[in-house]
């Protein structure tokens, strides 16, 4: 290969460096770590006692929810084992 070759390599990996640097400059801290959202649930139901013990049940729903809408569900169940942990965590 000859010099002008390498020339315009250089040129091209510089310009991409530079680029590079100058995407990261512009991207805050703030920005590239998330903020934590803060969950609540709308109501905790206790779907079966043993023992004395309530099992319960979080239920979110979205702003202005009712109940003739109809949503996807996501179900997620902690692993606490009923016996230790929260499902704050």
């Amino acid at each position: 290969m000859n010099n002008s070759v390498y020339a315009n390599l250089k040129k091209f990996s510089r310009s991409i460096l530079m680029g590079l640097i100058l995407i990261i400059t512009l991207i805050t801290p703030s920005q590239l770590l998330a903020e934590e959202v803060k969950f609540a649930p709308v109501r905790s139901l206790t779907y079966k006692s043993i023992d004395g013990v309530e099992l319960k049940l979080d239920v979110f729903e979205p702003a202005g929810f009712k109940v003739t809408d109809k949503h996807p569900a996501i179900v997620f169940f902690f692993g606490g084992g009923w016996n230790g942990g929260s499902t704050q965590q």
